[in-house]
């Protein structure tokens, strides 16, 4: 009885380490598949950002196309023919060529844009930039220590008021015409609002984004 009791207990033990092996194993797998997508991704942004035709390439090496993006005079009628969809970051050519934005493999793929990858007769950019907005600060509260309560609307020096922000994201879309250099229109998608509760841990309330559909269904309604 013993003999048979020792002989279960061993064989279940040796079950665990099989199930923490495979389980080791799998979750080894999964991270390295996960960041050599990542990895994968990037270079495929910055293959295709070199890969644009030079008259793109004239505006995002721009350094101030912060200013052409604000010069939004009128919402004028957007109808790209051939557009293309980068989002704000830096990248640099083996020349040393700085581009402020970049090609978004992803959402091109979703857009159906990305065989506009290299045509040279391209007359539409979609500019992607990120915008953060402050709503309010959170107020303290004595009566929940690991909490800081509901947002206020006083300023953060004030004596119930912590500096801890709460915060809404938005997505600026610019749809910039290539040939003449000037943004035709903005479009402005805001994420959700930030919570309305944050742990005393929690250094600010941030809302969540838009999420892609939501950007690709503005997208579609903008250009004609």
């Amino acid at each position: 009885m013993t003999q048979s009791s020792n002989n279960t207990s061993q064989q279940n033990t040796r079950n665990i380490i099989i199930i923490i092996v495979v389980f080791l194993i799998v979750s080894v797998g999964f991270f390295f598949y996960i960041g050599n997508s990542i990895d994968e991704e990037i270079q495929a942004n910055k293959d295709n950002t070199l890969a644009l035709p030079q008259s793109v390439k004239r505006v995002i090496t721009n350094r101030d196309i912060d200013k052409i993006e604000e010069q939004v005079s009128t919402n004028q009628t957007v109808n790209f023919n051939k557009y293309v969809y980068l989002r704000e970051g830096t990248n640099t050519s083996e020349s040393g060529e700085k581009f402020y934005y970049e090609f978004d493999t992803q959402m091109n793929e979703k857009l159906n844009t990305l065989q506009n990858v290299s045509v040279s007769d391209i007359d539409g950019i979609i500019l992607y930039r990120l915008h953060t907005e402050t709503i309010g600060y959170y107020e303290t509260d004595d009566m929940l220590s690991n909490i800081v309560s509901t947002i206020g609307g006083g300023e953060k020096d004030k004596e119930n008021t912590s500096s801890k922000k709460a915060m809404k994201l938005c997505v600026i879309l610019s749809y910039v015409s290539v040939p003449d250099g000037i943004v035709l229109k903005a479009d402005s998608i805001w994420g959700t609002e930030p919570p309305s509760r944050i742990k005393n841990t929690d250094n600010a309330g941030i809302g969540s984004l838009p999420d892609d559909d939501e950007i690709i269904k503005t997208i579609h309604n903008t250009i004609k």
